[in-house]
């Protein structure tokens, strides 16, 4: 058993209704989970409609809360901060609008707690699979990643990374691996320097969440998220070209972008059988 238990991180800015979708689907996620949790929601919203939530969803399904409202810096630097404040023994970042699937978390921390009893030095992390959601506007269907056939975990990772929404890592790996605020897939990363300290193993070949594509960053950019993508200092300049490209291309793409992301994940998928 966990002393310290689990902490799981969500992060939210100016999206109330996709906070509380993942705060609903916590109590399911952690049933029989043998050991304390608490979520932490990270708040970087400039108004009240995120705190209202976390006031609500707390009472109405007695979560063990905590919650900080700190300026948006950036995703990166919001996870790193909310990582120092993290107490658990281990860390799993549920963002706003994903989900766990029902006893989800439970089967990680069980999959981390299975590793540890084997006598190998401390795993660095675990992660399961993940339901990729696209929009029902786009009317693709969803698709699981990794690919469920999928055996040759390297060769996977060669082309592929997991859904970071379906890691458990332990907090001192974390904390010893920050996320870089100068990239824009700085938890690539992360996951790929767990996965090489914890080893093949770390995968569970389980669903365990659900990665909604609606959001903002999945999706084609326009207007005003076009510009502040081309805008953000992190990105280099082949970043910026290909959002750029992307936008040009959204008439063409609209509704088939998605379509597109699980050819190439089943594509990949097969190849690594």
């Amino acid at each position: 058993m966990l002393a310290k238990g689990v902490t799981v991180v969500s992060l939210c800015r100016h999206n109330p209704a996709q906070l509380q979708d993942t705060l609903a689907a916590l109590p399911a996620a952690v049933a029989g989970l043998p050991c304390p949790w608490q979520v932490l929601v990270f708040d970087g919203s400039d108004d009240q409609a995120c705190a209202l939530v976390v006031r609500v969803q707390t009472s109405a399904l007695a979560l063990p809360l905590r919650y900080v409202r700190r300026p948006a810096r950036g995703i990166y630097a919001a996870m790193n901060d909310a990582l120092a404040l993290v107490d658990g023994a281990l860390v799993a970042f549920m963002h706003a609008g994903d989900r766990y699937l029902p006893g989800g978390l439970t089967a990680l921390v069980a999959h981390w707690q299975t590793l540890l009893q084997t006598g190998r030095p401390l795993p660095g992390a675990v992660f399961g699979q993940a339901w990729v959601q696209p929009a029902p506007s786009s009317g693709a269907a969803p698709w699981l990643t990794p690919d469920p056939a999928m055996r040759r975990l390297q060769r996977w990772l060669r082309g592929m990374v997991p859904c970071h929404q379906a890691f458990v890592f332990e907090r001192g790996f974390a904390l010893a691996h920050p996320y870089a605020t100068d990239s824009l897939v700085a938890d690539r990363a992360v996951m790929r320097a767990a996965l090489a300290a914890t080893g093949p193993g770390a995968y569970l070949r389980q669903p365990v969440c659900v990665y909604d594509l609606s959001g903002v960053s999945s999706s084609l950019p326009r207007g005003p998220e076009l510009w502040r993508r081309l805008r953000e200092p992190q990105r280099t300049a082949l970043e910026r070209a290909a959002e750029l490209g992307k936008a040009l291309l959204r008439p063409l793409l609209a509704g088939r972008y998605p379509r597109l992301m699980r050819w190439r994940a089943q594509l990949w998928g097969r190849c690594c059988r």
